[in-house]
């Protein structure tokens, strides 16, 4: 089996976390064992937290505001408790898993990562979907060759994902469907009022409603709800039949840490387009000249993490009145968005330089932020700057 990183060039640490309200899974790569291996905390899969993720996420100091100086102490532990395991110091890669995929938390986990001195590169926060097509992914290809699912047995019910790959016009997608599933007697399995043999059929019935009788290569049992030793008989039956079943607890760590394994060595999701919730269904492009030649640059690739795909280029000028965007569209053909410079300063030759930032606020929704730099000791900047909305919604 080929090894998952080239060893000649990576020796840093690869770590996935799978980051819950209170505590944290946490993975590694194992260069010895060429594999994914997750840490133990005496004994426990998991590293409790002194407080909760919501109230790190909410610490307020007057003194350094939105430093989030327990959410950065926290993951500091983490990555030690792995330099300790590894005897390794330097972090090549991390990725953190987060299941409540909202802006405010992806914002402080982005600042506390940075204050541990990592660059942008370094890290990644995806959400449980993406870890899961990560880990189902990165498995052997007949187990997900005919589609992969997930039952993620919540707090709040049973999480069900199906994933399927499709190519189309000599580009491999991977298609994400996903339902929720919801009902008082899910509800007393997590209270410990009832046991999973006393809801046998209906958790039948649940991924019979959401399979409707599509085969599927694989299926993979997490969540507290299947934190059990023996699962019912007649749920048994049909989660084996005509396919794999696995159950565990690690599989959204793991798949972390396999993220990070592809954001350094793409084995899968290089040449693949993933679409879910949270990645971008178009890629953004424009034409730029390098060296005299013509190219076209890519600002955004379609698939892209949609919290991860912010960036700023610098330009320099050809055409001052206008930037001309090439939107990749998901049935594969380009649309043109203008983005008008007029009201910038009218410059001689090519001597206005100008800094593009993108940043997406969802999978559909973006701005583009245009600044005129000027150009060197020849013309100051104007200090004029131009916004950009633009909506890929549906």
């Amino acid at each position: 089996m080929d090894s998952l990183v080239n060893n000649e060039t990576n020796t840093g640490l690869i770590i996935g976390v799978d980051l819950r309200e209170d505590s944290a899974m946490v993975s590694y790569y194992d260069y010895s064992y060429e594999d994914v291996i997750q840490m133990e905390y005496d004994d426990r899969q998991e590293t409790f937290f002194g407080c909760t993720l919501k109230e790190m996420i909410e610490e307020k100091d007057e003194f350094a505001p939105n430093t989030y100086k327990t959410l950065t102490e926290t993951f500091k532990d983490i990555v030690e408790s792995v330099r300790i395991k590894t005897d390794i110091s330097k972090v090549d890669s991390i990725s953190v898993c987060v299941h409540d995929y909202k802006i405010e938390t992806l914002e402080a986990i982005k600042i506390a990562l940075s204050n541990l001195d990592l660059d942008s590169y370094k890290w990644e926060v995806i959400s449980d979907a993406e870890s899961f097509a990560y880990y189902a992914y990165l498995q052997k290809k007949e187990l997900y060759l005919g589609g992969v699912g997930l039952m993620d047995f919540r707090e709040d019910g049973i999480e069900m994902c199906r994933l399927m790959s499709k190519r189309v016009h000599n580009i491999d997608y991977i298609i994400e469907e996903r339902k929720h599933f919801n009902s008082p007697e899910f509800d007393s399995v997590i209270y410990g009022e009832k046991t999973l043999d006393d809801i046998d059929e209906e958790l039948c019935q649940t991924l019979n409603d959401f399979l409707e009788k599509r085969a599927i290569s694989a299926i993979y049992l997490t969540g507290k709800g299947f934190n059990v030793n023996n699962l019912p008989q007649e749920f048994t039956k049909q989660i084996v039949c005509r396919k794999k079943a696995f159950i565990g607890q690690n599989l959204y760590t793991k798949g972390a840490c396999y993220c990070a394994l592809e954001n350094l060595k793409p084995k899968v999701f290089d040449n693949t387009v993933l679409l879910s919730k949270e990645r971008i269904m178009v890629g953004i492009e424009l034409d730029i000249k390098e060296f005299g030649k013509d190219k076209r640059f890519r600002l955004v690739k379609p698939g892209s993490n949609w919290f991860m795909a912010e960036r700023t280029v610098d330009f320099i000028l050809d055409d001052i009145r206008q930037i001309n965007l090439k939107i990749l569209t998901a049935d594969n053909r380009f649309d043109d968005e203008v983005i008008d410079l007029s009201d910038f300063p009218l410059r001689e030759g090519k001597t206005t330089r100008i800094s593009l930032n993108i940043k997406f606020f969802s999978n559909s929704r973006c701005q583009i932020v245009v600044k005129d730099l000027g150009f060197g000791d020849f013309y100051r900047s104007s200090g004029k700057v131009i916004y950009k909305d633009l909506d890929f919604a549906i």
